[in-house]
């Protein structure tokens, strides 16, 4: 699990180990009053993007969009 302030992101190997520790973290924030948005929250990707970089099974990278912007920017 990865965790920085308010941002949560759950990694697990297959579909039933992710339930599992799903289940351990909302018990855990249920037992000590956290809220979460709905809206906010995004089960079972393939896929995540945090802080410019994109998590995916096996890999880390950086976002596409921000290299982008790193190579269009000039350095004086």
């Amino acid at each position: 699990m990865l965790v920085y302030l308010d941002d949560l992101i759950i990694l697990s190997a297959d579909a039933e180990s992710h339930l599992s520790h799903l289940d351990t973290v909302l018990t855990l924030l249920r037992k000590h009053e956290v809220t979460l948005k709905a809206q906010k929250c995004h089960l079972f990707s393939n896929e995540v993007e945090n802080f410019g970089h994109v998590v995916r099974p096996g890999r880390l990278s950086v976002n596409e969009n921000n290299l982008k912007a790193i190579k269009k920017a000039v350095f004086s």
